[in-house]
């Protein structure tokens, strides 16, 4: 059965926005680094292994950069199997933005103020919302 354009593409982007997330996030690790060696804080040698002699902005970026890798890839796979089996709908598409939009807004928690109470806090409705797409799926197939 042929996935209709217009629901395959409105879950395409919140996809496409955690793409774009991830970019502006190696964007900010990169001027971190670039930051830090400029200022002398450190060398092109010490990013060859983390060794704990990284300034606190260098290694926040760092490990931000990083968790657009975790929870976001059962993101990218469930709004894949998602679009191809054809089950788009309003629920996943707005679980799918509830996803991005808390992921958005851990990363700048993340990389300004720095909260872990409210970065957690985000970081489970972020959770709560790709866990729902997955019992959503499963529960559809």
């Amino acid at each position: 059965m042929p996935i209709e354009a217009t629901a395959a593409s409105a879950m395409f982007w919140p996809l496409a926005a955690q793409v774009a997330l991830t970019f502006v996030v190696l964007v900010l690790v990169l001027l971190t680094r670039i930051r830090s060696m400029s200022g002398g804080t450190t060398t092109m040698d010490s990013y060859k292994v983390y060794d704990g002699a990284m300034p606190d902005y260098v290694v926040q970026a760092s490990r931000n950069y990083s968790n657009q890798y975790e929870m976001p890839v059962l993101f990218f796979v469930g709004g894949v199997l998602v679009i191809a089996l054809g089950k788009v709908d309003d629920i996943f598409v707005l679980l799918g933005w509830i996803h991005v939009g808390a992921r958005a807004v851990h990363a700048l928690i993340h990389l300004t103020i720095n909260q872990v109470a409210v970065r957690l806090l985000i970081f489970a409705v972020s959770a709560l919302a790709v866990a729902a797409i997955w019992i959503r799926l499963a529960l559809a197939l």
